[in-house]
This record gives structure tokens, sequence and C-alpha cells, in this order.
């Protein structure tokens, strides 16, 4: 049974703030924003779940 729209963005947002402590936590050579930018549009691309103008 799927979750209200609005329960699929709070869990995602979860996930992704988890994995975002897991990209800092690793000592990744590079700024936080840029790997997480860098980490979301690879994750969503082409799922369709967000637009292009969604994820800028």
């Amino acid at each position: 049974m799927p979750l209200k729209p609005e329960k699929d963005i709070i869990a995602v947002a979860a996930l992704l703030h988890d994995v975002g402590k897991l990209m800092r936590r690793s000592g990744y050579e590079s700024s936080h924003h840029q790997n997480s930018y860098s980490f979301i549009q690879e994750l969503f691309a082409g799922t369709h779940l967000f637009s292009n103008e969604e994820m800028v």
C-alpha cells in the first residue's frame, strides 16, 4: 500500500539526510553540498519522481 505523498517526501528526506551524514563522515575529499547534489542527481535520474526544475 503506497504512502501518502507527504509521507513519501519525509521518507526520502530522511534517507538523504542519513546518506549526507555518511558521506560527510567518510572523509571524501570535496564539499558536502556538491557531493549531496551529485548523489541526488544520480539517484533520481530517470525516476520521474521529481521534475528537472525541482532537482535544481
